[in-house]
């Protein structure tokens, strides 16, 4: 589940650098930079939340416990 959080996260990182190129190669106005910038932004914070609410969960903390036994 983090693991596609994290993917999500890049991809919606990689838009953003996209989206900066557009507007700076004049092929999107402002208003239109600016409405795509927030949405991929907004993608960014949810995946950033997510994984942060994952990592917190019991699951994940008693996966790490498990992972850690087996190695010993």
């Amino acid at each position: 589940m983090i693991a596609l959080q994290m993917e999500a996260f890049e991809k919606a990182s990689q838009w953003l650098e996209r989206i900066k190129e557009l507007f700076i190669d004049e092929m999107i106005d402002r208003k239109e930079f600016e409405k795509r910038k927030k949405a991929e932004e907004q993608k960014i914070k949810a995946a950033e939340k997510e994984v942060e609410r994952l990592s917190q969960s019991n699951e994940f903390i008693d996966e790490v416990k498990k992972k850690e036994r087996a190695k010993r």
